[in-house]
């Protein structure tokens, strides 16, 4: 097994994106291997992603920013020590109240304890490009202690007054009633920058700098009515 792992190219690896490594979150060529890139550093994909679109001189797409926003919290949020992760985590699939996950990940108390991993939470992320994608009916899928959904200050800045009067937990209620009432919100902006400022004043996203996720609505820990054991299936399940 070990051979065939070390003979495979990124040409046949199905975390091959059009030549951007949905894995590592770099981008690649045909010929190499995920043995070539073990050490390379987050920040060089932020750059060689940022060069896509500031070379086309164009605002992003919904689907780009989708992109962004994803590989943005795989790379600065997750994965880090201790912090276990999966993308696109199917809850009760093959059954009428079938979900997805876009991001799960996690945090044991610690790596080699009983008693520590008992007491790990799990926090689920869902990636929403805009307002219309907060809205569409899909993808609020919130089964960890804590949950946040991962958008951009524009769209936050429109949201947050449905916050504050009560819209959004309304339509939580109605839309999505077996999720947790335990969530927040994250947001990217410029590593140096401040959350306030950009609030009056959002920088685009298809700037060149680097960014990282802010979080504008902080996130209780909740209760969870799901399982360690049927969450970490459904991780592993996901096989990424």
């Amino acid at each position: 097994m070990n051979s065939k792992m070390e003979d495979r190219t990124c040409k046949t690896c199905r975390h091959n994106d059009d030549l951007l490594c949905d894995k590592k979150g770099i981008w690649i060529r045909d010929d190499h291997s995920c043995n070539k890139w073990e050490a390379q550093p987050w920040k060089q994909w932020e750059k060689s992603i940022m060069s896509k679109f500031l070379k086309r001189g164009e605002k992003m797409t919904r689907a780009e920013t989708t992109k962004f926003l994803g590989q943005l919290l795989v790379s600065t949020r997750i994965g880090g020590a201790g912090s276990h992760w999966a993308s696109e985590v199917s809850i009760d699939p093959w059954t009428s109240k079938a979900k997805r996950v876009d991001y799960m990940e996690f945090c044991p108390a610690n790596q080699y304890s009983v008693s520590g991993i008992e007491k790990g939470i799990f926090t689920c992320y869902e990636i929403k490009s805009c307002k219309e994608d907060v809205y569409s009916g899909n993808g609020l899928n919130f089964f960890g202690e804590k949950n946040y959904i991962v958008t951009t200050m524009e769209c936050y800045k429109e949201i947050q007054p449905d916050f504050r009067s009560g819209k959004f937990a309304n339509y939580m209620r109605e839309k999505h009633p077996d999720s947790s009432i335990y969530y927040g919100v994250m947001v990217p902006i410029p590593f140096w920058g401040e959350a306030a400022e950009e609030f009056k004043d959002p920088t685009p996203l298809s700037e060149d700098r680097n960014w990282k996720l802010e979080i504008v609505l902080p996130c209780r820990q909740g209760i969870r009515i799901k399982s360690m054991t049927e969450l970490l299936f459904c991780m592993l399940r996901s096989g990424h």
